[in-house]
């Protein structure tokens, strides 16, 4: 839901992981040199068939071993509302027969104001759900995700 959330998903999780990022990610002060020191796939966006080859990349690291992060919401909110879930990383996880671990990062978006860029203090607390087992369907794994970091949050 907001800039914080990057590194705070490096410091709140407690296994290793690879970030799906947009690519504008990457020139941001806050949170680019935390990417670059990882195995980070970046996706562009408006970009359909990049988009596509950054989720077989993703696929790879999946095979690979490596957890993937994903941020479903795809954007910022300013608010702390829950967004909409983009589905491709739950087609990703069906595809590669892997479960969807909710996480809910609460409380970043009042610490750090990005439409003011200030900062205040505050506490950021990082939920973690219960694994989510493939079902065959992306869509209701998508559904079943979303309900449950909601009431993560």
């Amino acid at each position: 839901q907001a800039m914080l959330d990057v590194p705070v998903a490096a410091l709140g999780i407690g296994a290793p992981f690879v970030y799906v990022a947009r690519s504008a990610l990457r020139r941001l002060p806050l949170v680019a040199g935390l990417l670059r020191q990882s195995l980070s796939v970046f996706i562009e966006r408006d970009a359909p068939r990049a988009a596509l080859s950054a989720l077989a990349e993703a696929g790879g690291r999946l095979r690979g071993g490596h957890s993937v992060l994903f941020y479903p919401e795809g954007t910022r909110s300013y608010g702390g509302a829950l967004g909409a879930f983009n589905s491709g990383g739950f087609r990703l996880a069906e595809r590669e027969g892997v479960p969807v671990v909710p996480i809910a990062i609460e409380g970043a978006w009042r610490v750090l104001n990005e439409q003011t860029r200030m900062g205040r203090p505050g506490v950021v607390t990082v939920c973690v759900g219960e694994p989510i087992q493939p079902s065959g369907d992306a869509k209701a794994t998508c559904a079943r995700a979303r309900a449950e970091i909601d009431l993560l949050l």
